[in-house]
């Protein structure tokens, strides 16, 4: 942890994601549809008091840290299709939890 008044970096996952629907647009070329993308809700500066907000409980960082192994195999699982990915992140001994 970095001494008050210093910089340091932040992991992707210390901090919520607010997602929301974007504003409507059309896709397709033949065959055109309406869809709302999903989008972060993040402000494009955010001051301190809101990313005090959104920083996860410091308990997030310490599971991060003891399952960060199941987490990227279920990740690169779920990227390759998705299909099945819940059970990669089963344990070893053949728990869910």
């Amino acid at each position: 942890m970095a001494a008050r008044g210093n910089q340091r970096e932040f992991e992707f996952w210390e901090f919520a994601c607010p997602l929301a629907a974007g504003h409507q647009v059309v896709r397709g070329r033949e065959q055109t549809t309406s869809i709302s993308p999903i989008i972060c809700t993040h402000p494009k500066e955010p001051d301190r008091t809101y990313l005090r907000e959104v920083w996860g409980p410091k308990v997030v960082a310490t599971v991060v840290a003891e399952r960060w192994t199941e987490l990227t195999t279920w990740a690169a699982a779920f990227a390759r299709g998705g299909r099945g990915a819940e059970r990669v992140a089963e344990r070893e001994d053949g728990s869910d939890g």
